[in-house]
């Protein structure tokens, strides 16, 4: 079971990494200073609708888990205008190549082509104006309602339906400069307490990376596919990824956005383009089935 708004260091190697503090997900705005690399967008943040079509992209990585590519979900000035607030904010921290930043900062790791990989800058903001605005274009990607397999890889026992509610406010700006990276991790759901659970990652990709660069988000084999939930290790990974441990890897589009189940392995390709890497991760929140049951929502098609 995910821990409730408690922060839970990564030292036993199933628990959270800073940027990961969980109680940044409640419904109350967090104390000023408690968000690494904190940042609030401008309240005068207006979204542009979107100007192509959504595509959805299914993609194979895992056989009982959910893995989705939507094209188009944001305009191409809608990327611009989160890059230049982010960047000019002047907001934001510096994070390793593990997720860690601060104190807890662990350093680079050397790629292999003998150079110093770094990981990325960072800011972090609570908002819910800005998600439910992201939430109004990337809501049609995600299935209504969700049936649970024994080994869907997302915090979803001991409940196997669900329902999307909607986008959690914590937004996270990364943004990778050449030579940044982000080893193999997993990242973790949090659990409101009240029937709602975030079970869905999302990455914006706010700029291209033009192919031959890296920087792709990469899926990886850990051989704890048909692992039972609770026995699985979702300590970080401290070395790189092989590429014959490479599921699949997605490199970054305008606009797009990728939608996985929290608990698949993944990682940042090393990164050596030109321009900066810039993303928003996002978690998409549901509410359990017998929740929604009380509350009268009528049924939807099951994903």
């Amino acid at each position: 079971m995910p821990p409730r708004r408690s922060w839970w260091k990564n030292t036993t190697g199933n628990g959270f990494t800073p940027d990961e503090f969980p109680a940044m997900q409640s419904e109350s705005r967090p104390p000023a200073g408690s968000l690494p690399g904190e940042w609030l967008p401008p309240s005068d943040l207006k979204l542009f609708p979107q100007s192509q079509s959504l595509e959805l992209e299914s993609l194979e990585v895992h056989t009982h888990s959910l893995t989705l590519l939507a094209h188009h979900v944001l305009d191409p000035r809608n990327c611009d205008l989160l890059v230049r607030a982010m960047q000019s904010s002047g907001a934001g921290c510096a994070v390793d190549v593990f997720g860690f930043s601060g104190d807890d900062a662990r350093g680079g790791i050397r790629t292999a082509q003998t150079e110093e990989a770094r990981g990325s800058w960072r800011a972090t903001a609570w908002s819910p104006e800005l998600a439910a605005q992201l939430w109004s274009l990337l809501e049609p990607a995600i299935p209504c309602e969700r049936l649970m397999q024994d080994f869907t890889a997302t915090d979803w026992p001991p409940h196997r339906r669900w329902r999307r509610v909607g986008l959690s406010p914590v937004l996270r700006f990364m943004r990778y400069e050449s030579g940044g990276q982000h080893c193999c991790h997993y990242d973790q759901s949090f659990d409101y307490g009240d029937g709602r659970r975030t079970l869905l990652s999302v990455v914006f990709y706010l700029t291209e990376a033009a192919p031959g660069s890296g920087g792709r988000t990469r899926f990886v084999r850990d051989g704890q596919e048909e692992t039972p939930l609770l026995q699985r290790n979702y300590g970080d990974w401290t070395r790189l990824t092989r590429d014959d441990e490479v599921i699949l890897g997605v490199r970054p589009q305008l606009g797009s956005a990728l939608i996985f189940d929290h608990r698949l392995c993944h990682d940042v390709e090393y990164y050596s383009g030109a321009t900066p890497r810039v993303i928003v991760r996002g978690d998409v929140v549901f509410r359990s089935s017998h929740e929604v049951e009380a509350v009268g929502k009528r049924p939807c098609g099951v994903q």
